[in-house]
C-alpha cells in the first residue's frame, strides 16, 4: 500500500493512496476482478477457465511493434539473401489477417521506426512479399530450394501479449515452403554464446520513448546491446551524426537512411504494429492510458470514470494485479 504524503510540496495528491496487488497464480486475481477489488485485468493475466464473453475490453492508445530479428553473425542467416528470401517469401499480411478479430488494432509494419513516431518513413515499402523474389534470392544464397537450409532456432518469448501467436502463425506459414525452424519459448531472450549465437527471435518494442534514436543506437557497436550490434561502419557513422544533430529535418534524414540499412538488408523485419495492448475493465470504466514506462513490467493504468456508473464502483484505491 503506498499511501498519499500530505506534505508534499506540490500539494496532496487526491488519491488516499495506491494499492498493488501480488498473486501467486491468475485464478485468484481473477476471482478479485470479479469481487470488483480490482479496476482492470490485463489478457494475459486471465485464466484458461475466464469467460471473456462477458468482460468489458478497452484498448490503449499507446503503440507496440513487432519484428522479427535475424542474427546477420549466425550461420546461416550471415548469408544477406538468404535472409532477404525469408523475407520475401512470407505473406505477412495474411499471417495478420488470421489474429484481425482478437487484435482489430495491430496493422503491417514497413519500417524500424512506426507509424506516430518521430523517423517514420511512409514512403519506405520495405522489402517485398513475393515468391518469384523469394526463388531468385535463394538461388543467390546457393539454395535450390528451403528445404536445403539447415533448420534455424527461432526464439520466442510467452510474456509479451501475440507473440506466441504470432510464432504459430510463422510456423505454420514456413513450413509449407520447407523452411524448418526449431521452435525455442524462452522466459528471458536468450542472447547465445561464441559457440552457438542466437539466430532468429521475435521482439516486442514499446515505443513510449521521446527520442526514436535511443532505441536505434541499441545496434551502434558500442552498443551494450550485445545482441543487436552490427558493428558496421557505415551503420555506426550515421548514428553518430544522428547523436548530435539538431535540425529536425537532417535528422529525419538520418532515421531514414538507418531504416534503409536495417530492413534492406533484413537483419530487422517489421511486422506489425498498433495500438493493441488492451485489458479487461469493470463495467464504470471508460479509458485507460499507459503511463510513460515499460509497461510490460507495471501494467498500471489512470482511468477516466462513466459519471452515470461511478456509483458501482466500491471506495477503493487503484489496484493492478501482476
Amino acid at each position: 500500500m503506498l499511501a498519499a504524503n500530505k506534505e508534499y510540496f506540490l500539494g496532496a495528491p487526491k488519491l488516499p493512496g495506491v494499492e498493488y496487488y501480488i498473486y501467486a497464480n491468475k485464478e485468484d486475481a481473477f476471482r478479485d476482478f470479479l469481487a470488483k477489488k480490482l479496476e482492470d485485468i490485463a489478457p494475459y493475466n486471465l485464466p484458461p477457465s475466464a469467460d471473456r464473453a462477458g468482460l468489458k475490453r478497452v484498448f490503449t492508445n499507446g503503440i507496440i511493434s513487432f519484428m522479427l530479428v535475424l542474427n546477420p553473425q549466425a550461420p546461416p542467416l550471415d548469408n544477406k539473401y538468404l535472409r532477404q528470401a525469408i523475407v520475401a517469401a512470407a505473406d505477412f499480411d495474411a499471417i495478420l489477417a488470421k489474429s484481425k478479430d482478437k487484435y482489430p488494432l495491430l496493422f503491417r509494419g514497413r519500417t524500424y521506426i512506426p507509424k506516430g513516431r518521430i523517423g517514420y518513413d511512409a514512403s519506405y515499402a520495405g522489402l517485398a512479399d513475393s515468391p518469384e523474389q523469394a526463388r531468385q534470392l535463394l538461388r543467390k544464397a546457393g539454395y535450390k530450394n528451403f528445404s536445403e537450409v539447415p533448420p534455424i532456432e527461432f526464439q520466442f518469448t510467452g510474456n509479451v501479449p501475440y507473440t506466441e501467436e504470432l510464432a504459430e502463425g510463422l510456423r505454420s506459414y514456413y513450413s509449407k515452403i520447407g523452411l524448418r525452424f526449431e521452435y525455442k519459448k524462452v522466459g528471458k531472450i536468450d542472447g547465445g554464446n561464441a559457440k552457438r549465437p542466437w539466430q532468429l527471435r521475435i521482439v516486442g518494442t514499446d515505443w513510449l520513448y521521446v527520442d526514436s534514436y535511443l532505441l536505434l543506437s541499441a545496434f551502434h557497436s558500442r552498443s551494450p546491446v550485445k545482441s543487436l550490434t552490427r558493428n558496421d561502419k557505415k551503420l555506426d557513422a550515421l548514428l553518430d551524426k544522428c547523436e548530435v544533430e539538431m535540425n529536425p529535418a537532417l535528422r529525419l534524414q538520418l532515421f531514414r537512411q538507418i531504416n534503409e540499412i536495417l530492413v534492406g538488408d533484413a537483419h530487422l523485419v517489421p511486422l506489425f504494429s498498433g495500438d493493441m495492448f488492451d485489458g479487461s475493465f469493470q463495467r464504470w470504466v471508460e479509458g485507460i492510458q499507459y503511463p510513460n514506462t515499460a509497461f510490460f513490467d507495471l501494467p498500471m493504468y489512470p482511468v477516466s470514470l462513466n459519471p452515470k456508473l461511478s456509483g458501482e464502483r466500491p471506495a477503493m484505491s487503484l489496484g493492478c494485479g501482476k
